[in-house]
């Protein structure tokens, strides 16, 4: 049975919005993913931009200050980082992500700071940024399939808010973006998402088809500059514009 979507604008989700400063968003990094039942997390914004070297900011709770220090190839031969890289696809992962003989010594390095299993995703926005989100515990673990489900539907909900805070504080702001402009049917739809539907429970709603309302999608997502509806709908109405 589908995992209903969670509604955006539930405040476990929002508090993180909040966040004036790094240390505020670590607290509520850490306070979410703890309430999943996860010791660690880790959130990864990168700022890939051809005129400027390749930035990567850290935000993480693992307590031994050496991780921040690991050796940048193990990341470019991660699987797990690597499978994020161009895929927003949540990953479950473990040791045996780790089996194959050319990687299993980075299982070693990230199973030594307590990290040895855990949950990871990825989003993809216009103009060479990106987010990566995980949750770890020291243990091997293994979920059933319906807590699997729920806790990856948190985790992409909650992402959602956590990646627009993350832009706002560590991202420069482009003062060349244009004043954006929705179209009527554009917001309405934005406005169900945010009340947790999903595009074909729009469709049937608006009394479009499934291929007029996707258009519709991929057009706000497009002008608010977004890696998907559910952050589309949550910058508008940050901007007041639905």
């Amino acid at each position: 049975m589908p995992q209903p979507t969670p509604q955006l604008l539930n405040p476990q989700y929002q508090s993180v919005l909040a966040a004036q400063n790094a240390d505020e968003f670590k607290a509520e990094l850490v306070r979410f993913s703890g309430n999943l039942g996860f010791r660690t997390t880790n959130v990864i914004t990168v700022i890939d931009r051809p005129d400027a070297p390749t930035q990567f900011i850290n935000v993480s709770n693992v307590p031994d200050t050496a991780w921040h220090d690991l050796d940048p190839t193990v990341g470019r031969r991660d699987p797990l980082m690597q499978h994020l890289k161009f895929h927003s696809t949540p990953m479950v992962w473990g040791p045996q992500s780790y089996q194959a003989p050319i990687v299993s010594d980075i299982y070693d390095i990230i199973s030594a700071f307590g990290l040895k299993s855990g949950i990871g995703l990825a989003q993809h926005m216009p103009n060479g940024i990106h987010f990566y989100y995980g949750v770890e515990v020291d243990q091997e673990q293994t979920l059933q399939p319906k807590q699997l489900r729920h806790i990856i539907a948190e985790m992409q909900a909650f992402s959602v808010h956590a990646c627009d805070t993350a832009a706002r504080l560590f991202v420069p702001a482009d003062k060349k973006e244009p004043k954006i402009q929705l179209s009527a049917a554009q917001g309405n739809i934005l406005r169900w998402i945010l009340d947790g539907s999903s595009v074909s429970e729009v469709a049937d709603r608006m009394n479009l088809s499934q291929s007029d309302t996707q258009k519709q999608v991929r057009a706000a997502v497009e002008i608010l500059r977004c890696a998907n509806e559910h952050q589309a709908a949550l910058k508008a109405v940050r901007l007041m514009i639905i």
